[in-house]
């Protein structure tokens, strides 16, 4: 009988731990890390709702608006993304290079405003190189 109320008990607390909902990222470093969890789980939606309360404290943050346009992108909102990471080049002019070879991207590649965007040439998945009218001018 002890040992009966001593495993129901352990049992209790599991449940109890399992139970408890996470908690909420509160500052903007958690966000990020959060978000970057998501993305990592594949969960974009989830990355984007950490993402929005983290702009919302850091609106010009350069981190911030290329994470939301990864996870726009990765969740199919392709202009939203466009948006976002024409955000983040402004701010930071590097995130043209990291964009380059982001592959949640890959569905951007043939379009012009991004081409134009970071400004360089774009591998496609099959290896060729297509050339941005950017180059070209």
């Amino acid at each position: 009988e002890r040992e009966l109320h001593e495993r129901c008990r352990l049992y209790l607390e599991v449940i109890e731990r399992k139970s408890k909902t996470p908690a909420v990222p509160k500052t903007l470093e958690e966000q990020i890390l959060a978000a970057t969890v998501a993305l990592n789980t594949d969960a974009p939606r989830e990355a984007i709702q950490y993402l929005e309360l983290a702009r919302k404290e850091a609106p010009d943050s350069n981190e911030v608006h290329y994470l939301l346009a990864v996870s726009r992108a990765a969740d199919g909102d392709l202009d939203t993304a466009l948006i976002h990471l024409r955000r983040a080049v402004e701010l930071n002019a590097d995130n043209r290079f990291l964009a380059r070879h982001e592959s949640s991207f890959e569905p951007l590649h043939e379009q012009e405003s991004f081409q134009h965007l970071i400004g360089s040439v774009v591998s496609s998945p099959s290896g060729d190189s297509k050339t941005s009218s950017a180059e070209l001018d």
